[in-house]
Parts: structure tokens; C-alpha cells; sequence
């Protein structure tokens, strides 16, 4: 049975800093095409298009997993005529080494191994922070206080793009996950991250705790875009 109460707090295989192997591989491929089809990388694109961006842009994408979205900033930013300049960042080694593989043939991607809770960067450091499915691998006093240390390297604007926990959304996932992932780490990771994820009163509470002024918008599939400027 699934408690609908509050956030899920189980462990993601993915949170582990030492995933590595054919099945960690196999998942972030998979995440790439699940990002591409159900809305992840459109959601980012979108909230970025909002913004009227000209000229040289500086983003820094925390948590990036497979590192597709850096690369469809990059591609995007090409076609409207603005030089996206993406640093990317992510705690676990075999992540970053995948990402610098996907991010090869794009100069304006950099891929560093860092602790978003210490990351080597100063306050204002970059023009916008962005993060995809990250904010949900923490339970709320942590994620409030994540959200106010990458609030604090923007000069511009925080974009933030994580799930919305519905049963519309969980069933959907668990059981095609099943169905059609051969990871299983996707399998175990996707139901659960569902369960993980937040509704509207959740975030509410994080940017009161965090002090960071965040506006909502809800996009499909079952994505909230948290939006923060400055």
C-alpha cells in the first residue's frame, strides 16, 4: 500500500556515490529517452525560453545525471543565437565520466565532480543555476537548505525541475517501468522517485524555509518548474 501522507524517504539506487556498471549505464540512457519523451528536457527548455536570454548566457546544472539537458541547452541556445555556457556537476565519478562522453562534442560543456553542499564556486558566480531531478533525493530541511545554497550562485535565476507525486503519475511508472526498462536500477529508482517527489503545499514550504522566492508551474508530464529570480 502506498501512503499518499508525505513524501517517500527509501534510498535510490542512484543515490549511491559509488553506482557504477553496465546497469548504471543502461539507466542513464534510459533516463535520456525519459527526459526526451515525457517532458524533462521541455520543461527546462520552456522555462528557459521565458527568459529572453541575448548574448553569452553562464549556467550551472547541479545534479545532471545523464547530461542530456546541458546538451539540448547547448544545442537550443545554438539555434536562437546565444552562447549557453554550461558548467555541469555531479558527486559520483562514473556519472561525470559518462557525462564528459556525452558532452564531448560540445566545447561549451564543462563536467566537474563536486558536492552540491560544497560546491567551488563563489556567491553570483553564475547567470542561472538549473537542476532536473535532483531536489527530490532529499528529505525537506535539506532540500530547503540546497535551494538556498544554489539560490546563492545565480546572478539571474534559479530553474529547478523535479516530479509531482500523483498516483496518476506512480502507477503509470511502476508499471511501465517494468514493462519496458532493462535496468534495474530504473525499475527500482523510478516508483520510488515518484513516491519522493512533491505536491504544491511541499514546495510552498521549502521556499518559506529556504528564504528563496519561488514561483510554481506545473507542466506535463507531472513536473512542477520551480522558478526564482533575482
Amino acid at each position: 500500500m502506498v501512503d499518499w501522507g508525505g513524501r517517500t524517504q527509501g534510498t535510490e539506487y542512484m543515490d549511491e556515490a559509488g553506482a557504477a556498471g553496465a546497469d548504471l549505464e543502461r539507466a542513464l540512457v534510459e533516463l535520456r529517452w525519459i527526459n526526451r519523451f515525457l517532458g524533462g528536457t521541455g520543461a527546462t527548455l520552456n522555462a528557459f525560453g521565458q527568459l529572453g536570454l541575448k548574448g553569452k548566457v553562464r549556467v550551472l546544472d547541479v545534479g545532471t545525471g545523464a547530461g542530456d539537458i546541458p546538451v539540448a541547452l547547448v544545442k537550443w541556445g545554438r539555434s536562437i543565437g546565444v552562447e549557453m555556457r554550461v558548467v555541469v556537476v555531479d558527486f559520483n565519478p562514473a556519472i561525470c565520466t559518462w557525462a564528459r562522453r556525452q558532452t564531448a562534442p560540445f566545447p561549451e560543456i564543462e563536467v566537474l565532480r563536486a558536492d552540491a553542499f560544497a560546491l567551488p564556486f563563489a556567491l553570483g558566480s553564475f547567470d542561472y543555476v538549473h537542476s532536473a531531478l535532483f531536489l527530490h533525493h532529499f528529505p525537506q530541511p535539506t532540500a530547503a537548505r540546497l535551494l538556498g545554497l544554489l539560490f546563492g550562485l545565480c546572478r539571474r535565476g534559479l530553474i529547478i525541475n523535479d516530479l509531482h507525486r500523483h498516483p496518476l503519475s506512480f502507477y503509470p511508472v511502476k508499471w511501465g517501468t517494468v514493462l519496458w526498462s532493462r535496468s534495474r536500477m530504473v525499475q527500482h529508482d523510478g516508483p520510488l522517485s515518484v513516491l519522493r517527489g512533491f505536491v504544491r503545499g511541499e514546495l510552498a514550504e521549502l521556499a518559506r524555509q529556504s528564504g528563496v522566492p519561488l514561483s510554481l508551474q506545473w507542466r506535463w508530464a507531472f513536473r512542477w518548474v520551480m522558478t526564482a529570480s533575482k
